[in-house]
């Protein structure tokens, strides 16, 4: 019975966690984006990523806080390069919470992933501090 209701119970959180990225915006959510918008970087970041990886994409999102679970951000395992990260968004991490995000556009997964090195080279200038 104790067992049952834990796997409620996380059940239920990871229900919230995949829930908290439709409060992220004002916009309404749409699991797939209208074509013709033009996302800037940023806003997909936070529509489809800060959730897990932080606002300054450290891995110190609300999932690490509520689940204490997650690969190291040092961790690149299609490399950190934009063709890396593009294959992350392309196909997610199998065995990881990390999905594949096909609704977006080629375009927008470039910017992301633009972005998510951008914010990978402003940790790792802050750690050489």
């Amino acid at each position: 019975m104790l067992r049952r209701l834990s796997l409620l119970a996380t059940l239920a959180l990871a229900t919230t966690l995949i829930a908290l990225p439709l409060f992220a915006s004002d916009e309404p959510y749409d699991r797939r984006p209208d074509e013709a918008a033009d996302y800037d970087a940023t806003d997909l970041y936070n529509r489809i990523c800060v959730t897990c990886h932080g606002d300054a994409g450290d891995g110190q999102g609300m999932a690490l806080q509520l689940f204490s679970f997650g690969a190291p951000e040092e961790e690149w395992r299609n490399g950190p390069t934009v063709e890396g990260v593009l294959i992350t968004l392309d196909e997610g991490l199998h065995g990881t919470s990390m999905r594949p995000f096909p609704e977006y556009t080629e375009e927008d997964r470039r910017r992301l992933a633009a972005y998510i090195l951008e914010l990978r080279e402003a940790l790792l200038a802050e750690d050489n501090e």
